[in-house]
């Protein structure tokens, strides 16, 4: 056999028994494929098929050959596996905005993980680059410009303005959560509501709800996240209170398998 593609041939006329079945598996024409098993026929000196009605019937030396094509296939198709274990045995790195994390992402990181055994995961809340390799993924609340980077917008997160239930008759002021979500439309607004700056400034969403379960105070929170939480009361809904999510990568991980994987889960989060 002068041509190792050529088993491919021999194994789908085997498989499907006519022409135009052996083509369609092919990917080609019967035209192809009737050329291909002439020039074996003339290799061999005898023919590989016999043809009954509309089929064609292996004879004892094409079985050979489809025995040797079935291994060669189950062969390369464990090899196959190894390597796609192999690329996706890595670790994975992602940035995320703290809020964002915490309003999105983190519910789900478990079901990632339970998905992608051989990802090694590591998140983080800063804004490292995409462009000198110090991130996997990107995602932040303003549009990321730098590099050749690959950029999806994955949401429009909503914000409103909540407090503690027993306190939603009569709050005494306002908090504010660093770092804020893109322009940080909230801070003007708040302000003046209360006619003065933040009595508290925290580093996250969790922080805010226990200081919110003790004071009076009223800080704007991630719909999605401040709907899962009892106890907290829409104060009122916040001026410009929306701002889009961004998702990036550099372009020569396009077409990482497992970099492909996370944008689909990162965007079913939202």
């Amino acid at each position: 056999m002068q041509n190792w593609d050529d088993l491919r041939f021999v194994l789908a006329l085997g498989r499907h028994d006519t022409m135009a079945s052996a083509a369609r598996a092919l990917g080609t024409n019967v035209a192809t494929v009737s050329r291909r098993i002439d020039k074996l026929n003339d290799q061999y000196g005898e023919p590989l098929f016999v043809r009954s009605g509309t089929q064609w019937k292996p004879t004892l030396t094409s079985a050979r050959l489809i025995e040797i094509a079935q291994k060669t296939e189950d062969r390369l198709t464990d090899f196959g596996s190894v390597q796609d274990a192999a690329r996706l045995s890595r670790e994975l790195r992602i940035d995320c905005e703290p809020l964002v994390l915490q309003a999105n992402l983190v519910l789900a990181l478990g079901s990632f993980l339970d998905e992608h055994p051989h990802v090694r995961l590591t998140v983080g809340m800063g804004a490292r680059s995409l462009a000198f390799g110090e991130t996997d993924i990107l995602i932040t609340t303003d549009q990321p410009k730098e590099g050749r980077i690959v950029r999806k917008r994955l949401a429009t997160q909503d914000f409103g303005l909540y407090c503690d239930t027993r306190f939603a008759a009569d709050p005494k002021g306002w908090m504010r959560i660093e770092p804020a979500p893109g322009r940080d439309p909230f801070r003007t607004d708040l302000t003046e509501v209360f006619d003065a700056p933040a009595r508290i400034v925290v580093p996250g969403l969790n922080v805010a709800l226990q200081v919110m379960r003790d004071q009076p105070l009223v800080c704007a929170l991630p719909r999605a996240f401040a709907e899962r939480v009892p106890n907290l009361h829409l104060w009122r809904d916040s001026d410009g209170s929306e701002c889009s999510v961004w998702l990036a990568y550099h372009a020569t991980r396009r077409n990482d398998p497992v970099v492909r994987e996370a944008v689909t889960w990162i965007s079913g989060c939202f």
